[in-house]
C-alpha cells in the first residue's frame, strides 16, 4: 500500500518536471517574440504597443527568473542560450529605461 503512494508521488514529480520544461520552452519563445515586437513598436514609434510589449517582457521574465538571472541552466541547450540572451536584453532594457527617466 505504501509503495503505491510512493510510486505515484515519483510519477507526479516526473510529470511536473516535464511540464515545467515544456512551459519554459514555450514562454521563452513568447519572450523572444515580445522582444521583437517591442523593437518593432519602438522603431514605428507606437507607444501603445510599446507599453504592451514591455509589460509582456516583464511578466515572462519574472515567470522564468530562475533560468534568466540565476546560474541554473535549462535542460535544453537552445532554451538555455535563449534564456541568457533574453536575460541580458532585460538588464540592458532596464538600465536604458532608468537612464531615460533620469534624463527627462
Amino acid at each position: 500500500m505504501k509503495e503505491s503512494y510512493l510510486e505515484k508521488g515519483c510519477i507526479q514529480k516526473e510529470d511536473e518536471k516535464k511540464y515545467k520544461e515544456v512551459f519554459q520552452g514555450i514562454s521563452m519563445i513568447i519572450l523572444l517574440f515580445s522582444w521583437i515586437g517591442c523593437g518593432h513598436a519602438l522603431y514605428r514609434g507606437n507607444s501603445g504597443n510599446l507599453s504592451f510589449y514591455s509589460t509582456m517582457i516583464v511578466l515572462f521574465s519574472l515567470l522564468n527568473a530562475d533560468i534568466l538571472f540565476c546560474i541554473k541552466n535549462a535542460k535544453n541547450k537552445v532554451v538555455n542560450a535563449l534564456a541568457k540572451f533574453c536575460g541580458i536584453f532585460f538588464v540592458i532594457g532596464a538600465f536604458a529605461e532608468m537612464a531615460a527617466l533620469i534624463l527627462k
